[in-house]
């Protein structure tokens, strides 16, 4: 097993919003509509409710009326497993959201349970259990529940791997909405972790991991997106930064070593002096470059 680590970082500039009455009806009950740069947004929908707790999502609808069904973008955030939400925006959703909005793409970012409060698998549940809501509703704004894309930064990279890679035999798919795949067309990985059992974690790493997953390493292993990479795994795109200290760069590029190695279509863009979550100075390529990118790869994985 190889395995390590991951603290993420996650959300810096809160968007403003402003609230008007929601006009729709039957569609599964959520909070206020909102503006998002034009767009509509539905917000605090309850998509499952483990043990009672109802765990929520927001979705983004650009302003023209669908002819067809649109392709869809899941977002989920970072934090180290133990903090964070979906209302932490940052760029790598703001602007990813906004330029997928404008090729016609509905989005959608969720939160689900943190490990401080509820112990793995939570996170995982429901990270699963929010695509398989949005698939069993997918109609109710326009989805086409054929094409589904996730992407994600850190932990939240993390989260969508686990739920790309492992099938349904891997005991994840547990909670409402039985029956419904969980499974997605393509990923978007941002400097995410892969191996959490892996020699290139620090020590501080390596005592987080053992903290969450706890000290087994068949556990350990059962958290590791990389061991359940298969010639079936969807397309990815990977961005990591040379010097992130967080999550190393060889995540990354063992991730994208078993991809390509299994027959599967995998990009690896290393972001020459990009830190964890590209926060600070000058690294090549420049964000509206990646964020681009981001957008490009899930319109043509989903065309």
């Amino acid at each position: 097993m190889r395995g390590r680590l991951a603290v993420f970082f996650i959300s810096a500039v809160v968007v403003a919003v402003t609230f008007s009455a929601c006009g729709d009806d039957d569609r599964p009950s959520g909070g206020d509509a909102v503006q998002f740069d034009d767009a509509t947004v539905q917000k605090d929908i309850a998509y499952c409710t483990p043990e009672g707790n109802a765990q929520k999502l927001d979705i983004v609808q650009p302003p023209a009326a669908p002819s067809a069904p649109r392709p869809l973008a899941v977002y989920f955030h970072g934090g180290s497993w133990t903090t964070g939400s979906k209302q932490g925006f940052n760029r790598w959703f703001t602007d990813v959201a906004e330029n997928l909005l404008g090729r016609g793409f509905v989005v959608a970012t969720v939160d689900y349970r943190l490990a401080k409060d509820d112990p793995w698998t939570a996170q995982v549940e429901d990270a699963r259990c929010a695509i398989r809501f949005l698939r069993t509703h997918a109609a109710d704004w326009s989805i086409d529940a054929a094409r589904i894309a996730v992407w994600g930064d850190s932990t939240g990279a993390w989260l969508a791997d686990m739920i790309a890679l492992p099938g349904e035999d891997a005991g994840f798919d547990n909670g409402e909405w039985p029956g419904v795949s969980s499974s997605v067309r393509a990923v978007v990985d941002l400097w995410g972790p892969s191996d959490l059992d892996a020699a290139d974690l620090s020590a501080e790493r390596v005592k987080m991991v053992k903290r969450i997953f706890g000290k087994e390493a068949s556990e350990i292993g059962r958290a590791s997106p990389l061991d359940y990479v298969t010639a079936s795994s969807p397309p990815h795109l990977i961005i990591h930064g040379d010097r992130d200290d967080t999550v190393p760069l060889s995540q990354s590029q063992a991730l994208d070593t078993a991809l390509k190695a299994a027959g599967v279509s995998s990009e690896l863009i290393v972001v020459e002096r990009g830190t964890h979550g590209l926060l600070t100075g000058d690294y090549t390529p420049a964000s509206p470059e990646l964020i681009g990118r981001i957008a490009a790869f899930m319109d043509l994985m989903l065309k």
